[in-house]
């Protein structure tokens, strides 16, 4: 199920999707998230540019915007629309991009999840450390991301145009300050994204809709007892709605901290990924316990339908997995095996159920040759769901990427993957309506077992 909410305000053409506020299905921690939809008006009306605010989904309380430090906190920026996509500059080194939400009673102690998705381009800041405001000033949290630019760190069209995911979690030290939560990415280190000396020009920008721009969760004071290193490589199947925020959160409910570093492009396959400069630099941090790796929606089909013609797919499969355990020996690998779809003419086989049939086959195949691969059965699952639930929508507009409830499904089963077990007693809902959850995890934990 989408849910999509529009700011009634004349001055704010700029439609926001999802959820922001208390968090559905019982749970009573606070979120909020900026998911950013339509068509934006001229730059003379629209909050972005006119008041340099972007509000969560629901304008519950919330802002983003972007800031100077220091001797240069009211530098002026420039704000616009770079296509759908909210832009601001010139960024240098000690800007930020703020973020500022209802603290409600969020005390020491209270763990917060801040997870983003953020570009630029090559002038951009290629480093960014997290911050948050208590009572004593501004607390570093020990993390930071590299930015990504329109041409991140290497040469060529397949490197352009690469978002910097940024999933992280860190603990209060101390309340918050006058009801508010702020948190800042501030630009540091002095090298653009480029590798060149960050210049006083370089561009942020947040994504338009499919990606989910930021995310901002209070997460209570238990801490889980275990901790896993996850690396996650895909493309649109895996970023739409933010279904990996929807992962880390649902793990942490059950008691399992995941430590999850990512990159998502659109339309990638395997062997993009062994190109574009931020998977490689996610590869070689390495020291992972799981990696989830989601090919283009059609490949395994592609290959087990035409082994020959299409034998790169499974090459490259080989060579991606080889290439992870280089720098993660002990790494299990598991191989999302995604859904069919009614778009697209069946995504050109014609039919539903042989479409799916043939993921199912090369998903299987390239899984036998990875050495212990485990399969993630994200495709089985819609099926099932399909046919026990059709009330249920798992499809956006176009009939192809995930919805809302598509997305959290997908979490759901490789979380069962990746922890071997079933859902405890109080899941995360991730903003969906509870009876809606329950009936997707059921299906996860069918498809699983």
């Amino acid at each position: 199920m989408t849910f999509k909410n529009v700011l009634i305000a004349a001055a704010v053409p700029l439609f926001l999707a999802g959820c922001g506020g208390a968090a559905a299905g019982g749970n009573e921690e606070l979120s909020w998230r900026w998911m950013l939809e339509g068509e934006p008006g001229s730059g003379g009306d629209s909050v972005w540019v006119g008041k340099h605010v972007l509000y969560p989904s629901d304008g519950n309380g919330g802002i983003a915007y972007v800031s100077g430090t220091g001797e240069d906190a009211c530098k002026e920026f420039r704000y616009s629309f770079d296509g759908r996509r909210p832009a601001a500059a010139p960024l240098s080194e000690g800007d930020c991009l703020m973020f500022s939400v209802p603290a409600g009673d969020m005390g020491k102690g209270t763990f917060i999840g801040f997870d983003a998705t953020l570009g630029g381009d090559a002038d951009s800041p290629g480093r960014y450390r997290i911050e948050y405001l208590d009572r004593t000033g501004w607390k570093n949290t020990g993390i930071t991301y590299a930015g990504s630019g329109d041409i991140s760190t290497g040469p060529g069209d397949k490197d352009t145009y690469q978002y910097a995911t940024v999933l992280s979690t860190f603990r209060l030290d101390a309340p918050p300050v006058d009801g508010r939560l702020k948190i800042r990415c501030v630009a540091e280190g002095g090298s653009a994204c480029d590798g060149t000396a960050m210049k006083e020009g370089g561009t942020v920008v947040f994504p338009d809709f499919g990606f989910v721009a930021a995310e901002i969760k209070s997460l209570g004071t238990r801490e889980p007892a275990d901790t896993l290193r996850v690396l996650m490589l895909g493309n649109s199947f895996t970023y739409f709605y933010g279904s990996p925020f929807m992962l880390k959160e649902i793990a942490w409910r059950e008691g399992l901290a995941l430590d999850i570093r990512a990159n998502l492009k659109g339309g990638q396959t395997f062997g993009d990924h062994l190109s574009l400069s931020l998977s490689e630099a996610a590869v070689k941090e390495g020291g992972y316990d799981f990696a989830i790796i989601q090919d283009q929606s059609q490949n395994p089909a592609r290959y087990s339908s035409n082994p020959e013609k299409y034998g790169s797919v499974l090459e490259n499969f080989k060579a991606l997995v080889s290439e992870i355990r280089r720098y993660s020996p002990e790494c299990q690998i598991i191989l999302d095996r995604t859904w069919a779809y009614p778009g697209g003419n069946s995504g050109g086989f014609g039919d539903y159920e042989v479409f799916d049939s043939l993921l199912a086959d090369g998903a299987e195949k390239m899984a036998m040759s990875g050495e212990g691969t485990l399969i993630a059965p994200v495709g089985e699952a819609f099926t099932e769901c399909r046919e026990r639930f059709p009330e249920i929508e798992l499809y956006c507009d176009d009939r192809k990427h995930p919805s809302e409830a598509g997305a959290y499904l997908k979490a759901c089963v490789e979380y069962s993957v990746l922890a071997g077990k079933r859902f405890g007693r109080y899941p995360d809902d991730c903003r969906l309506p509870a009876e809606i959850a329950a009936r997707l995890r059921s299906i996860a934990e069918d498809v699983t077992e």
